[in-house]
């Protein structure tokens, strides 16, 4: 028997299927506009990128760990950086009531409270001079920055554990106690400034060492280290610890790398740029440039990738390839 197949109509489909609409597949992903559009045209891999994947490269790493440490570096660099904008931001918000906070409270710190001391060194000869140190939160990341910087990088965040209470004047009470000391009414702010200042260098001589035992003699075993305490935007308080193998124990230390010296140095300097009107233009200047600078250098670095990797158009190269290749790592 034989059958012309134009003289029937046969309808091969699903339970509900209508004519002229088409059933999406669910386990069948379709890619969005956007996503097609960067499918044509991949936006370029970053020079910085490529940089750091070179660096690796350098550095004997296979391809695969070289990328997988790159990702891991620039997450790394997202946090910290977020860290420091937040740093500048509650900095900004603190300003405001700053001064008072400053003047007029002290230090009262409970025994186990952990301290901070920056030094080139990874451990400290405590001995029962006086240590600079710093136990508020905000104090710690500028310290790992600007004080950092200011001794040149390659440096220790050593932490250090009090043995008993830790406790210094405000700043109003700590100058009318060094006037006492000195068998005197009252002393200006700006000279109890100036002696705090010169406890780096001066602080074993006769005339510390009275003011020491006349804090003593109020329960006090610390000063605030006003120097810091104007240099830096927030009212938290860097203190000077008098005796400081019988006050304070070390507990361990951890290197600050450059990179995280920076970028908290960087916040530091902001927030500081912020609540001193006067030294604005110079710190946000010296950031533009900075920005500018590095900028320009990335921008320079990608041309000069895409000019390599056109001339070697038929090869496989990787832009991390490129960047090894050009010296620029």
């Amino acid at each position: 028997m034989t059958t012309d197949v134009d003289s029937f109509l046969a309808h091969y489909g699903v339970r509900g299927m209508k004519w002229g609409v088409i059933r999406k597949n669910p386990s069948v992903k379709t890619a969005s506009k956007s996503t097609a559009k960067a499918a044509e045209s991949p936006r370029p891999q970053s020079a910085y990128r490529a940089m750091l994947e070179a660096k690796y490269l350098k550095a004997g790493n296979s391809r695969s760990d070289a990328i997988a440490k790159a990702d891991k570096s620039i997450k790394i660099q997202k946090i910290v950086a977020i860290t420091g904008a937040a740093t500048v931001a509650t900095a900004l918000a603190y300003a405001g009531g700053a001064k008072l906070a400053k003047e007029f409270t002290g230090v009262k710190l409970a025994e186990g409270t952990t301290f901070q001391h920056i030094s080139k060194s990874g451990s400290l000869d405590l001995s029962d001079k006086h240590l600079y140190t710093t136990w508020a939160k905000a104090d710690k990341f500028n310290y790992q920055g600007t004080f950092s910087a200011e001794l040149g990088g390659n440096t220790n965040a050593i932490s250090l554990k009090s043995i008993g209470k830790i406790k210094a004047p405000s700043n109003f009470q700590g100058q009318k106690i060094l006037a006492e000391s000195m068998g005197k009414d009252k002393i200006s702010r700006s000279t109890y400034d100036t002696f705090v200042k010169g406890y780096y260098k001066n602080g074993d001589s006769e005339q510390y060492k009275k003011f020491k035992e006349t804090m003593g003699k109020k329960g006090f075993n610390a000063v605030i280290d006003t120097t810091d305490q104007k240099f830096y935007a927030k009212a938290y308080k860097p203190v000077i610890v008098f005796d400081s193998s019988s006050n304070l124990l070390q507990k361990g230390a951890r290197a600050i790398s450059t990179k995280e010296m920076v970028v908290k140095f960087t916040a530091t300097r902001l927030a500081q740029a912020a609540v001193n009107p006067e030294t604005m233009a110079k710190v946000g200047a010296g950031s533009v440039a900075g920005g500018l600078f590095w900028a320009g250098a990335m921008k320079s670095n990608n041309v000069a990738i895409d000019k390599y990797l056109a001339k070697n158009s038929n090869s496989t190269l990787t832009r991390a390839d490129a960047a090894l290749a050009l010296g620029l790592v």
